[in-house]
């Protein structure tokens, strides 16, 4: 148990909106069977007294997220590195930059992980004092520190990320734990289609740990 949050310039009101914006994309086509949806993760959140601040993304600029096959349809092959045999390259494009457009990799930013439904925030941490909750005793957020792309004609992407359950009777952080999650799918996500597995897999590691160790530790 620790005694007090870690901050940062994260705006919460920002990732509420993009929460709410991923819920009603999300819930507009079927989730796969194997993946819990953002409604039913949320009210299960809601019937613990948590409030979703969001999430930030602790990974450095430019770091590789891997690679999968190129498709040949469309303009799916974006980021395609005949070097490497045709396959897609995928980087984390932390802050852009004019030199974004000439990129041989497929970047991945902050805004395409909004597109895909996940309420992401600026920063590289979570301040559960600032901006704008609600009104539940327990604030929860969570801090991506890995994406892993693989796959060939299906995306097979895992996401791991760290999570913090913040007591506002305390004013402490009363538990912090880690989950990953693979996701399987045809859509990535980055330009809001849905389903998607950049959504799935941050579904499924949070899944992974609110019914026993969030549990246990309110």
């Amino acid at each position: 148990m620790k005694s007090a949050a870690r901050s940062t310039t994260a705006h919460v009101p920002l990732a509420l909106k993009a929460l709410a914006a991923g819920l009603a994309l999300a819930l507009a086509v079927p989730a796969p069977v194997a993946a819990q949806s953002p409604e039913e993760v949320m009210k299960k959140m809601a019937d613990m007294g948590i409030d979703f601040i969001g999430m930030a993304v602790d990974i450095p600029d430019r770091q590789n997220l891997g690679s999968r096959s190129a498709p040949t349809a469309g303009n799916r092959n974006r980021g395609a590195d005949p070097t490497r045999g045709g396959t897609v390259v995928y980087v984390w494009d932390e802050m852009s930059t004019p030199d974004d457009k000439t990129a041989k990799e497929h970047l991945v930013t902050l805004e395409n992980l909004q597109y895909a439904g996940i309420p992401a925030i600026p920063g590289k941490d979570v301040d559960f004092q600032a901006g704008m909750a609600g009104s539940s005793r327990y604030r929860m957020g969570g801090i991506i520190t890995n994406i892993d792309i693989g796959g060939d004609d299906r995306y097979e992407l895992r996401m791991t990320v760290d999570w913090q359950l913040y007591d506002t009777e305390s004013s402490s952080v009363v538990w912090e734990g880690s989950s990953s999650a693979l996701a399987r799918g045809a859509v990535l996500g980055e330009r809001g289609e849905q389903p998607n597995v950049l959504l799935d897999a941050t579904l499924g590691a949070l899944d992974k740990v609110l019914d026993k160790e969030v549990k246990d530790a309110i």
